[in-house]
């Protein structure tokens, strides 16, 4: 829903309307969406110091699950791409969603992490010219 729809509600109504706009995103596996909808509740709960709505933190722990199969799809395309800081970002956020969720990194994340390590290894022996 654009910001402009929610201009001239009382600001309890508005962040519980971009939960539940969140929730929608996630539910159609829209992460950047959700994302967003959760970063601007943050946002507005923190200019006024105020807290978050009821069922923020539940909602968050939902983006994490979905937020970990696709930070992990976009570490490995970032690896295949020879972005290996970036493949490395990427692989930091999914231990942070999982340490969020309180579970196990998925294993297929070491494995990827094993491999950014050979592509680093051997980006740095490329550039010294060995």
């Amino acid at each position: 829903m654009p910001i402009d729809d929610y201009v001239g509600r009382p600001f309890s109504e508005a962040q519980n309307a971009r939960l539940e706009d969140a929730r929608k995103y996630i539910g159609q596996g829209d992460f950047y969406h959700a994302k967003s909808a959760l970063q601007e509740i943050v946002e507005r709960s923190d200019a006024i110091d105020t807290s978050r709505p009821e069922g923020f933190r539940e909602v968050t722990l939902e983006l994490y699950r979905l937020g970990i199969g696709v930070r992990m799809r976009e570490a490995q395309q970032a690896l295949q791409e020879g972005k290996l800081e970036d493949a490395q970002e990427k692989l930091g956020l999914v231990v942070h969603y999982a340490k969020g969720l309180k579970i196990q990194v998925p294993p297929e994340a070491a494995a990827l992490k094993r491999k950014l390590f050979n592509a680093s290894v051997q980006a740095a022996l490329k550039k010294q010219g060995k």
